[in-house]
């Protein structure tokens, strides 16, 4: 009887919290697969851009005087170098209302290689995915929203049927009712996408909280928090801005340990630095800040050992956006964004049918005690 009572209460709140947050975690995970299938065909242009290389690269500083001339009206955000030789630069450019445009530029004659692509789109997806378009607030609620998805993951991982017998929790009845084939589907897809689902939106949930949340996990983990970060501003703001060449960069380079350049960030204010980033085998960043006025190094990160909260944060990257096994993993993680959405319209049917049959059962006695009253 007691196991019975505490399955009713995981059952009425694993009902109510799906109705009360179902519209809106659908919408976080319906964006959530859609941008994975954005970052493919991007990916899918940027294959089929490849270059036979005929000749030397340009020097770097030379394809940043290309690349800040091509849109004169827009901001170089950042440059990305990368390590293959018949793969182009990527260049990204920043205009006023957070809006961007990426193109890919070839690094043997500095041209772009087919047309600059608008991410309105992906920045649309972005700002639903994170924030549900309602800026800072929002982003509470769509954390609160993770949270509460969170949940809702245990509370079905709890009910699934198949704890009782394996095989029955993964069956479904295709020429069964509809009330049995709508339960089914709910069932094998809620538990298939569970734990996934589960992951990404409890780290949906700590970004978006991170400033209460990271405290938290520093303090559960017995690590040391880092000093607060400060925007690096630059000290001779005000000049006339120096041009980014070879020679710099080969300064900034020098103050790395060896490899080679894979990114060049801008800054998009006019006190900012300009950083230079450099990617290690193991995918550890290490970077330099340049003063954009003076030319001088004003900071250097390169990756210590790193506490244990920080190995759970940066493992919240692959966990979040489902890239810890590669391709695979991504596709799975395009089937887990779309579960929201199956299991709101499975779990609404649902629910709806239970209604109807309880107020058939309540109708029903209702006449036949009006049939035998007396006349």
């Amino acid at each position: 009887m007691k196991t019975k009572r505490i399955r009713d209460v995981v059952f009425t709140a694993h009902r109510y919290i799906g109705l009360a947050i179902g519209i809106l975690a659908a919408a976080i995970g319906m964006t959530g697969s859609l941008l994975i299938l954005d970052e493919w065909q991007t990916s899918l242009l940027a294959g089929q851009v490849a270059i036979a290389p005929d000749q030397e690269r340009l020097a770097i500083a030379t394809l940043v005087t290309k690349a800040q001339a091509m849109f004169p009206k827009l901001t170089l955000e950042s440059l990305t170098i990368p390590k293959e030789l018949t793969q182009p630069v990527t260049a990204w450019w920043w205009a006023a209302g957070d809006k961007w445009t990426t193109a890919h530029i070839n690094p043997y004659t500095g041209a772009i290689i087919g047309s600059p692509q608008d991410n309105g789109y992906n920045d649309f997806l972005y700002n639903i995915h994170i924030n549900l378009l309602g800026g800072e607030w929002g982003a509470y609620v769509a954390g609160i929203v993770g949270l509460l998805a969170t949940i809702l993951c245990v509370t079905g991982i709890v009910l699934w049927s198949g704890w009782r017998k394996l095989a029955t929790g993964f069956k479904i009845k295709w020429n069964a009712t509809t009330k049995r084939l709508n339960y089914d589907l709910h069932k094998v897809v809620g538990i298939i996408a569970a734990i996934f689902l589960a992951m990404a939106m409890l780290t949906g949930f700590i970004w978006n909280f991170a400033t209460w949340m990271n405290p938290v996990i520093y303090a559960l983990t017995f690590s040391p928090q880092p000093p607060k970060e400060v925007e690096l501003v630059s000290k001779a703001a005000g000049k006339a801005p120096i041009q980014l060449t070879e020679a710099l960069l080969q300064k900034a380079s020098a103050a790395l340990p060896p490899g080679k350049i894979s990114s060049i960030y801008f800054p998009t204010k006019p006190e900012g630095v300009i950083r230079i980033a450099k990617e290690l085998p193991n995918q550890v960043v290490m970077s330099a800040s340049i003063d954009r006025f003076s030319g001088e190094i004003v900071k250097v990160d390169v990756p210590t050992e790193k506490s244990l909260a920080d190995r759970i944060f940066d493992s919240f990257v692959p966990i979040h956006f489902g890239t810890f096994a590669g391709l695979p993993s991504r596709i799975l993680y395009l089937f887990v964004g779309l579960s929201p959405t199956i299991l709101l319209v499975t779990g609404f049917i649902m629910w709806r049918l239970r209604k109807r049959d309880k107020s058939k059962r309540t109708i029903v006695p209702a006449e036949r005690a009006l049939d035998n009253s007396p006349p």
